[in-house]
């Protein structure tokens, strides 16, 4: 048997402190562990634990509380990550692309690809604090779920692989860490609308939507005028 090491220090405090809870009965919590490969003599073994907020960000926590007031949006995507810095008034101040496409490419280890878009988030709420955010707004995950996948072998390969929902997930996590509040939208005319109006803007239809859903945030219900000019 070959000893395991884990790579963060403070990943090891967290399991010591959660495994003296359990010992105390002071707090129950799950754990397994999964076989990813085998053969006759070894295993590659990987162990689960489920770690209340609480705790993690005890041991985890960057900041305290933001330095600003503005809101960022996120708009994910399988291959990108689109951001855009609105003020409390609802002006545009900054966006920016962070790009990861070879996490979708057949054969990517399934390790480094979780790996590669959770330092993509922890790069984007690092941003967003640098950048006087105290919010960061993401796409409300249990709309997302109802959304039907393209007939698109290959688009569906890409969606499966990191659904918006896990990303939402760690999205929560990373902005706590960050002292970010994380807020959810409702997504839908999102993508719509941000291809009617993001010529105008001179950004791309996923920035804009980025845009679009921090305006959401700030009730400014710009899906809502869509809407209406659609009705007539």
């Amino acid at each position: 048997m070959k000893r395991i090491k884990l790579p963060i220090k403070t990943h090891i405090k967290i399991i010591k402190e959660l495994y003296e809870l359990g010992s105390s009965k002071l707090l129950g919590y799950n754990a397994r562990y999964i076989i990813r490969e085998h053969s006759s003599n070894e295993a590659l073994v990987e162990f689960q634990f489920i770690v209340p907020v609480e705790l993690y960000l005890k041991n985890r926590r960057i900041y305290d509380k933001p330095r600003g007031r503005n809101i960022g949006g996120i708009d994910w995507n399988s291959d990108r990550a689109n951001l855009a810095i609105v003020s409390p008034k609802g002006e545009l101040l900054d966006n920016k692309t962070w790009w990861f496409p070879e996490t979708t490419s057949h054969g990517y280890p399934r390790i480094a690809r979780k790996t590669k878009r959770s330092q993509v988030l922890s790069k984007i709420m690092d941003y967003c604090y640098h950048h006087g955010c105290g919010v960061v707004v993401f796409e409300d995950p249990n709309i997302i779920k109802t959304r039907r996948f393209t007939k698109n072998s290959t688009v569906n390969r890409k969606i499966s692989r990191w659904t918006k929902r896990e990303a939402s997930q760690m999205f929560i996590l990373k902005a706590l860490r960050y002292g970010l509040k994380p807020f959810f939208v409702n997504p839908a005319y999102t993508s719509k609308l941000a291809g009617l109006i993001a010529k105008d803007l001179g950004l791309d239809r996923h920035t804009t939507s980025a845009y679009i859903l921090a305006l959401e945030y700030l009730g400014l219900r710009p899906k809502e005028a869509y809407q209406n000019l659609q009705k007539h």
